[in-house]
């Protein structure tokens, strides 16, 4: 017995836990740097100089914009000077495109307020066929700046946000980006400085590539809000469902919207990300009355994506970020997306999470006036830490998931509640369902009806949070107490930098059977308790891993 629970020991001790950083790092936890637009500009080409007609009027410039897009080659720029620029067809190099992009392409406009990009493909075009302003397939090393994209579009606005609009007129797609095969993605491509509206399902399509950056961009007036792919501002996607791509060229990673303006109602939803995407970043933009969550990871194993310093008001219908998904083959959200430091001003939910999307990583966020600060369902292995709820009916609300599709039903489970402010609302935490819940010190102050009210079924974990003292100088873990213990055991430990941490409990086949603690943690001195109700009698193992440190011990269970 003696000699099992030597080679137990060891075996966990040399398992290796990958950390796993989310939004834009590489997998050793550097940073991954942004590319820098270079334009060299060989040449320039003024579309004025090839027949372009910067009035106001119906005049087709699209022989035009082919003549530059021939002669322009590599680090070349296609200038539009101030003026509308009309385009009545699809181009001679793709009929459903106006623009075909090559490598190191920049197409620059004096500025996006004087600057008017205008489709009007004829009406049967747009009625059958994905239709797009600008097409890009494995290209890479194009800016993109100072233009208004546009359409002729001047049909009703739509009124729903579960009917189709009938009127096809505008053109399906803005930019449309997409990877050439598994080998040839698009990369190193810059949208700034950019307007976007009366475009019907995505208005900048980001489909199998990297390292694109749509910066300092408006989004507005989509002519399609009723699902099916329809009213995006932004969407960041993979392959396909559970199509995953690690480590091919065309993995959908490293994508960045930053500091852009999505304007509704007739927006569904602001950012999407889905189909296994991971790594992406949407950070320091603004949200305002979209149909659906502004923010969607949309229930199709999006994972390790990073949303931050952005700011959603007014998603009376949604949340300000939604993870997960429900109907057609959407369901959970992938592992450790990390929503932070944001601010939602009366949403219905400033985060919901849901559908057994699992570990999702909830810190340092502020909901005002909100139905419910955060939302959980099944949401196993969320951590809720460090927010501000303030003046809403909720300010965290657990409760039973009903799934989708007769799949994904469940309570939420293992899920950390800790160091949140719960200040002005009707309740300030609300279980009504829950398992495992460790539930940290909190700050209650002046929530009207009850600062915390639990329903019978609901169980917890001891998690008493942070102690008073100095950050420690190095990762520890103390010895538990009592040992042999019935039921529960206390322990300390104390993390010298702020990171990810996980604490597992194992048996002594190596199956963990608690997961105490997976998340996102500040520097500090911590104890925790395990108790270990419905648990039998035996030997188990303690591992607490940070980075690429860890520490195990052993426990008795004496019953």
């Amino acid at each position: 017995m003696t000699k099992n629970i030597a080679l137990i020991v060891t075996l966990i001790s040399s398992l290796v836990f990958a950390q796993e950083y989310p939004g834009l790092r590489e997998t050793d936890g550097s940073i991954h740097l942004i590319h820098t637009p270079h334009i060299s500009a060989v040449d320039t080409f003024n579309v004025l100089d090839y027949g372009a007609d910067p009035l106001d009027n119906a005049t087709d410039d699209q022989a035009a914009l082919d003549q530059v897009y021939a002669r322009a080659g590599e680090n070349d720029v296609i200038y539009f000077p101030p003026g509308y620029y009309n385009f009545n067809k699809g181009s001679i190099y793709k009929s459903t495109a106006h623009l075909k992009m090559k490598n190191g392409m920049n197409i620059i406009g004096a500025s996006k307020d004087s600057v008017f990009f205008i489709s009007n493909f004829p009406l049967s075009t747009n009625e059958n066929e994905s239709t797009m302003l600008f097409y890009g397939s494995g290209v890479h090393d194009i800016l993109i700046e100072g233009i208004s994209f546009t359409s002729t579009y001047s049909g009703t606005m739509p009124t729903s946000v579960s009917t189709n609009n009938p009127d096809e007129s505008a053109p399906k797609y803005g930019i449309y980006l997409t990877a050439n095969g598994l080998w040839t993605p698009c990369y190193n491509i810059t949208i700034r400085d950019c307007d976007f509206e009366l475009i019907r399902s995505q208005m900048v399509r980001i489909s199998q590539s990297h390292d694109v950056v749509v910066k300092r961009c408006n989004f507005s007036n989509a002519t399609d809000i009723g699902g099916g792919g329809a009213g995006y501002g932004v969407s960041i996607q993979g392959e396909g469902h559970e199509i995953f791509r690690d480590g091919y060229p065309a993995d959908c990673i490293h994508n960045l919207v930053d500091s852009c303006n999505f304007i509704g109602p007739y927006i569904r939803h602001g950012v999407i990300i889905q189909y296994t995407a991971h790594n992406n970043v949407v950070r320091d933009s603004y949200f305002y009355d979209t149909g659906y969550d502004a923010i969607d990871l949309h229930g199709e194993d999006e994972y390790l994506n990073e949303v931050y310093g952005n700011t959603v008001e007014d998603v009376l219908t949604g949340a300000g970020v939604g993870v997960g998904n429900t109907g057609a083959e959407h369901d959970a959200s992938g592992r450790k997306n990390h929503i932070h430091h944001n601010t939602f001003n009366r949403c219905r939910e400033g985060v919901k999470v849901y559908l057994e999307s699992p570990e999702t990583q909830i810190y340092n966020n502020i909901a005002n006036d909100c139905s419910k600060g955060v939302y959980l369902l099944n949401a196993p292995n969320t951590n809720v830490i460090g927010n501000t709820f303030k003046n809403s009916l909720y300010g965290i609300h657990l409760a039973h998931d009903g799934g989708t599709l007769g799949n994904y039903d469940g309570d939420p489970d293992s899920v950390a509640i800790a160091e949140n402010i719960l200040q002005n609302n009707s309740y300030g935490l609300k279980f009504d369902a829950g398992t495992n819940i460790m539930l940290g010190e909190n700050q209650f102050e002046n929530n009207t009806v009850a600062d915390s009210s639990f329903a019978s079924g609901v169980t917890f974990l001891s998690y008493t949070g942070i102690e008073q003292g100095t950050v420690p100088n190095e990762f520890t873990l103390s010895p538990a107490y009592p040992n042999p213990f019935n039921p529960r055991t206390t322990f300390h430990y104390g993390l010298p930098e702020s990171g990810i941490l996980r604490i597992n409990i194992y048996d002594l086949q190596g199956c963990v059977i608690n997961t105490l603690y997976n998340g996102y943690l500040d520097a500090g001195q911590y104890s925790m308790s395990w108790d270990a109700v419905g648990i039998p009698s035996g030997v188990y193992f303690l591992r607490m891993t940070a980075g690429n440190k860890s520490k195990t011990q052993k426990l008795l269970l004496l019953k």
